[in-house]
């Protein structure tokens, strides 16, 4: 109901609601209300949609952060082993299942925050993981139905893999092979 919508708007503009999601609320809000009064709902889809990306994008992100913080000043070996490790904790306590069919199953929004994932979706979860530490690094066999991981280089010209789902993170034996 647009009413709902307004008493959130004023109840966000004097200070009744603060934070991080209140903001997005907020701004999801404007855009349903925009959509509502003006009757352009079609249009309007596709912005809710973005908007929707950019706030599950923003959740993996934060549980991504709790991941790599305490590995900011490390080896990078120690990184994509605590990587490694942290992701696949999920997978052994239960907390995780495996799917390949379920919504977000091969993004880090499935891995980190619905807790259903695929190899596609924890090796996305891991290039998370790197791209907030700075890290390089490859994802192997993307978007093709065959295993996939994250193929990272190393100082001395080796090639690491971070394979949380395949249970390896180490040096990689061959190219493109564990």
């Amino acid at each position: 109901d647009i009413r709902y919508l307004f008493q959130l708007e004023r109840a966000f503009m004097s200070g009744m609601v603060i934070g991080t999601s209140a903001y997005e609320i907020y701004i999801l809000m404007r855009i349903y209300a925009f959509c509502y009064v003006a009757d352009f709902i079609l249009p309007c889809y596709d912005i809710c949609y973005s908007f929707g990306r950019a706030v599950r994008y923003t959740q993996a992100y934060q549980e991504a952060l709790k991941v790599v913080t305490p590995l900011a000043l490390m080896s990078r070996e120690d990184q994509l082993y605590g990587i490694a490790s942290a992701l696949r904790a999920v997978v052994d306590d239960g907390s995780m299942a495996y799917s390949m069919e379920a919504n977000h199953y091969n993004d880090p929004y499935g891995y980190f925050v619905l807790r259903t994932a695929s190899c596609a979706g924890c090796a996305r979860a891991t290039a998370l993981c790197l791209d907030i530490l700075g890290i390089p690094y490859e994802h192997v066999n993307e978007n093709q139905y065959a295993h996939q991981w994250c193929r990272v280089p190393m100082e001395d010209g080796s090639y690491w893999i971070c394979d949380a789902f395949g249970l390896y993170c180490g040096p990689e034996p061959e190219p493109y092979q564990h």
